[in-house]
């Protein structure tokens, strides 16, 4: 469901009550319809294979409330959630209330997972131990407030959930400390997405390392271009990467990418990765 509308008044946004949806495979919303979708419907959706959310504005950005709103909205829900009764588990929202997003909807099917707006700036990336069969993840938070959302990914954000251990002080493998999403093969990053210490490394290498396709917007930072290719050269699956900000020819030179026009005939016979770079394409030529 998709209307035109572009403007959004983020106080007036009230959930609707929750749906059944059993046998819904693809769900789409975007405009009005999204502003009232029960989020917790989720818990009953057990076939959906294909989520979009978003909520476009008339400039091209998305729309996401200022970080102040979201603070007191977060606090607002907090005192809420404490005041309400043991009996509701499934911690679903009842009519007229301000969405709260909990991010633990189990989605044994879900394949594409495309979030934007607000839907996007929240998303937690715990909640891809849920969703133990997707394939394609894409996190929009580009906005009308450029530079008012920027949303940090720390490897917090991205590791298992503490549990309880024998030996609290025992030696981890580095796959049993972070999430795991064997069967991710495409995620696409645009917005101001700041990269904590070593956690494009961890993301790439641990979290997915079944990737195929990488796309990074131009605001996305905490790495080097050198960084990332490094790495995606430890991933023989890789074989498109897209990053949007500009790079200086001498460090493309140093790195061995074959401009697309510098690319002979011969060549394309070869195994080759695809870079793109500010729109311009780029080859890694492979081994053999």
């Amino acid at each position: 469901m998709v209307d035109t509308t572009r403007t959004y008044n983020h106080r007036a946004i009230r959930w609707k009550p929750l749906i059944n949806l059993p046998h819904l495979r693809l769900l789409k919303l975007a405009g009005s319809p999204v502003l009232t979708f029960n989020m917790d419907s989720l818990c009953h959706s057990p076939r959906l294979e294909s989520l979009l959310l978003g909520m476009l504005t008339t400039t091209h950005g998305h729309y996401i409330p200022p970080p102040v709103d979201m603070e007191n909205e977060d606090l607002a829900s907090q005192g809420q959630r404490e005041d309400e009764a043991l009996g509701s588990s499934q911690g679903c929202n009842s009519i007229g209330e301000t969405p709260r997003f909990t991010w633990d909807w189990y989605l044994p099917n879900l394949r594409k997972l495309d979030l934007r707006a607000v839907f996007a700036f929240k998303f937690d990336f715990q909640w891809i131990q849920h969703l133990p069969n997707l394939q394609s993840i894409s996190l929009n938070t580009t906005s009308t407030r450029r530079g008012l959302h920027e949303r940090s990914i720390t490897l917090k954000e991205i590791s298992r959930p503490q549990q309880e251990q024998d030996d609290e002080d025992r030696v981890q493998n580095i796959s049993d400390r972070y999430l795991s999403s064997p069967k991710l093969n495409s995620i696409i990053l645009e917005g101001h997405w700041i990269f904590d210490t070593n956690v494009l490394e961890v993301l790439l290498l641990t979290v997915a390392p079944d990737l195929r396709e990488i796309s990074f917007g131009a605001d996305c930072v905490g790495f080097t271009f050198r960084e990332r290719v490094t790495l995606v050269r430890r991933m023989p699956r890789v074989k498109r990467s897209n990053l949007g900000r500009q790079v200086g020819a001498d460090e493309i030179q140093e790195l061995g990418l074959v401009p697309d026009c510098e690319l002979r005939d011969r060549q394309r016979n070869k195994r080759l990765r695809k870079h793109i770079i500010s729109l311009e394409q780029f080859w890694d030529v492979l081994d053999p």
